[in-house]
């Protein structure tokens, strides 16, 4: 365990790459990806209590901000597990962040995506 911790503090602090080597590299880098998507909510609930403004199109009431505080960062985690499964990406700080920051709010466009095609469905099957 003390090698994981290790790691990731070498890889998000010192930004040091991660050694293939490694055995814990796919972890590591989920991980990462995981404190990046945590990050992006919380400065996303900062700027929704400040501007009542969500960039993510997210509602922080009492009852979802821990929802969203721990399952969107989760999501950002398997996409890049998944991801560095596949070997899609490299084992850089630059992909962690990519990863991290994009899946939030990729998910929010595709989520607000599919609820404006829905009333259009509907009113097509309607007619």
């Amino acid at each position: 365990m003390q090698d994981i911790f290790t790691g990731l503090w070498n890889f998000l602090i010192l930004m040091d790459p991660i050694p293939l080597e490694d055995k814990n590299h796919t972890i590591i880098f989920s991980l990462g990806c995981y404190i990046v998507g945590f990050l992006v909510v919380i400065v996303d609930a900062i700027l929704y209590k400040i501007n009542d403004r969500s960039f993510l199109k997210l509602k922080y009431t009492s009852k979802t901000f821990f929802i969203n505080l721990f399952l969107w960062p989760l999501a950002a985690f398997i996409v890049g597990y998944l991801g560095q499964m596949l070997k899609i990406f490299q084992l850089t700080v630059q992909a962690c962040a990519g990863v991290g920051f994009t899946w939030p709010i990729l998910t929010t466009k595709l989520l607000n995506k599919i609820a404006q095609q829905e009333p259009e469905q509907k009113q097509t099957k309607e007619q």
